[in-house]
């Protein structure tokens, strides 16, 4: 059934595609890394979400009246400590992503594995030394989140191939993200555990939708991801009901959360939309085209539901 992708895999494996080399001039240069570095971060949008989401629990926690200065500070180093571990992550899968994202900048030889790891090493170094300047606090949160996410990825670990470990590892990482804008600013209030709670139940809705799409590549690498365990129909299910969930606490809790009234509106308009459009993959989770288009759809929605938040905190 699978043997046509393990072919595949093969044949990614005995590649002849020409790529940078460690020994190539373009990779020894100072201007080689940098292109490399540019490169790589182009192809990792996924990291705007964090970032939106870092911006808009940091605005909920000040009333919408940042310190400009400390929330750059904050999104300097909440970039760079998500956008290496992405890196990480791209760099502990590189044949399986010849063949599931060829054309991503490693797997395509457009950035050497040396360049990753510099990339990697540099962007870290950033995140830590920026976030202890911050505060001692944002440091360790900064630091947590570096670590889930190197559990997600590191071949001692994986917990990216083992459920429920995959789940437990990603919404913690969501949450601290969001969670951190709020404790710098010092206000945990409301708003922004909803802004936390939020992102890390949308980022399971993104990381299963993946999962669904990517069944027949998961069941020959040994992955055991939640489609796996229950199968991919009962996922798209559970996943359906995720954005319900979020629906539910908004319009149970938006008063305490000291939200205006059009909060809520705009909370089921956006869910609603979310649920419906993953329904619509019962009929097609075996294609991987249109289940990647619904999961960028879901992208989208991140940026949604939080830019929910700060309209609900304007005075009507």
């Amino acid at each position: 059934m699978f043997s046509h992708r393990t072919d595949k895999l093969k044949l990614a494996k005995q590649s002849s595609v020409v790529r940078p080399t460690d020994a190539s001039p373009a990779a020894l240069t100072p201007l080689g890394h940098v292109r490399a570095f540019w490169t790589l971060m182009k192809s990792e949008y996924r990291v705007s979400v964090f970032v939106f989401s870092l911006i808009t629990a940091y605005l909920l926690a000040t009333n919408l009246k940042p310190n400009f200065v400390q929330l750059g500070e904050l999104i300097v180093a909440w970039y760079f400590v998500t956008f290496g571990v992405y890196v990480f992550n791209s760099l502990t899968d590189v044949e399986e992503d010849r063949i599931d994202h060829p054309k991503r900048p490693i797997p395509s030889g457009r950035v050497s594995i040396k360049d990753g790891w510099i990339a990697f090493v540099t962007s870290i170094g950033v995140s830590f030394v920026v976030s202890f300047s911050i505060s001692t606090i944002c440091f360790i949160l900064v630091l947590t989140s570096f670590v889930l996410g190197i559990a997600y990825s590191h071949p001692s670990i994986r917990a990216k191939r083992r459920f429920p470990l995959k789940i437990l590892v990603s919404i913690p990482g969501a949450m601290v993200c969001s969670l951190c804008g709020g404790i710098v600013a010092q206000n945990l209030d409301g708003p922004v555990y909803f802004s936390a709670i939020f992102f890390g139940l949308f980022s399971l809705v993104t990381l299963l939708l993946g999962d669904i799409s990517d069944v027949q590549g998961d069941t020959v690498a040994g992955v055991r991801s939640l489609p796996i365990v229950i199968g991919q129909r009962n996922s798209i299910f559970f996943v359906a009901l995720l954005p319900m969930v979020i629906a539910f606490l908004g319009l149970a809790f938006f008063q305490a959360a000291h939200l205006n009234p059009l909060f809520p509106l705009i909370i089921l308009a956006i869910t609603t939309y979310s649920t419906l459009n993953i329904v619509t993959l019962l009929q097609k989770y075996d294609d991987h085209v249109f289940a990647n288009k619904i999961k960028s759809r879901m992208r989208i929605i991140h940026f949604a539901l939080q830019l929910s938040l700060i309209l609900g905190l304007l005075v009507l």
